[in-house]
């Protein structure tokens, strides 16, 4: 057999702890885990989820995804333009700050630069777990070749795992 090595940087170095979404580790235990072992760089994801939306009065279907601070930086793979910033983690109750794939930025606007701090609607565009509607805000761009750590599509999206601060 041969086997294509992994697309990314320092593959040997990653370790995937998985489990059933309703087993899944709290962003609270991660915490607390790179909290116990800070010479570890830890990051939660979660795998995409069809997101159904409308764009230009057309139904579109966009996989959305959230990752959790530090992602890129364990991967070692960066977006083309812009990215997360540490507020972006921290729920505002405003627009999500949302990463595009390249593929829809190109097609919502036609691979221009200025789509940064731009906002983005999608009507019928609702957060899974709660049902409310979202509105986002372009952070930036991923590159063309990105890989998503996972067996699906990548997502055309992707959005913070926005949590409350530890109390």
């Amino acid at each position: 057999a041969l086997f294509k090595p992994l697309p990314f940087r320092h593959p040997q170095q990653l370790f995937l702890i998985g489990a059933p979404f309703s087993q899944a580790p709290s962003i609270a235990q991660i915490r607390q885990w790179a909290e116990a072992a800070p010479e570890v760089r830890m990051a939660a994801y979660r795998s995409p989820a069809a997101l159904g939306a409308t764009a230009d009065d057309s139904p579109i279907r966009v996989f959305a995804a959230k990752v959790g601070p530090g992602f890129f930086d364990v991967l070692g793979e960066y977006p083309l333009m812009g990215g997360f910033q540490p507020e972006h983690f921290v729920p505002t109750g405003g627009r999500v700050p949302v990463l595009l794939s390249y593929g829809l930025w190109q097609r919502l606007f036609a691979g221009s630069p200025s789509a940064l701090g731009q906002p983005l609607d999608l009507p019928g565009a609702v957060e899974s777990e709660s049902g409310q509607a979202l509105s986002f805000r372009v952070a930036g761009v991923l590159p063309r070749d990105f890989l998503y750590p996972n067996n699906a599509d990548p997502p055309d999206l992707i959005l913070p795992f926005a949590v409350a601060p530890a109390v």
